[in-house]
């Protein structure tokens, strides 16, 4: 099985010791994102009729040992 499935995490490489298993994750910008929330609050919080927001943040992809091969 581990040939045919691929695990992937999020945020890997945060907790200590955590890059050692070689987990491939995805690290999102968290101090960014958290930056970003509080400001978006703030703004709820003087005007709560304030819009709806999707908004992107790039991450960066740490391929790891637990990825299966391509499909053949």
């Amino acid at each position: 099985m581990p040939n045919d499935v691929s695990v992937t995490g999020c945020d890997g490489g945060v907790g200590m010791g955590l890059d050692l298993l070689g987990l491939a994750t995805l690290r999102i910008p968290v101090e960014a994102v958290a930056r970003r929330a509080l400001e978006v609050l703030g703004d709820l919080m003087r005007d709560r009729s304030a819009p709806v927001r999707h908004e992107l943040f790039l991450g960066v992809f740490t391929a790891g040992s637990t990825l299966a091969p391509p499909w053949r």
